[in-house]
């Protein structure tokens, strides 16, 4: 769940950040206007992380994760990236 939180936090401010209207980032992602608006409200039980990878994948980003088990204090880092054409 933190996962899906940390995904949703990035795709929710490049939305944000871009001043994309709901009806917009409906279109970039190909989804419906009131799926966005969901996303927009939290309402994170209604989405999958798959769903937030290929949102970052549509709005031209790549994710990198880097699992280190035997870092205690933070095992999993999260990068999000500029794709490059």
């Amino acid at each position: 769940m933190i996962l899906k939180s940390k995904l949703w936090s990035v795709v929710t401010k490049i939305i944000t950040d871009r001043e994309l209207t709901q009806k917009q980032a409906a279109e970039l992602l190909k989804v419906s206007q009131p799926r966005i608006s969901n996303m927009m409200k939290g309402q994170l039980e209604r989405f999958s992380m798959d769903f937030f990878i290929e949102a970052l994948a549509r709005l031209g980003y790549k994710l990198d994760l880097d699992f280190t088990p035997h870092n205690e204090e933070q095992p999993l880092s999260i990068y999000v990236k500029k794709a490059t054409l």
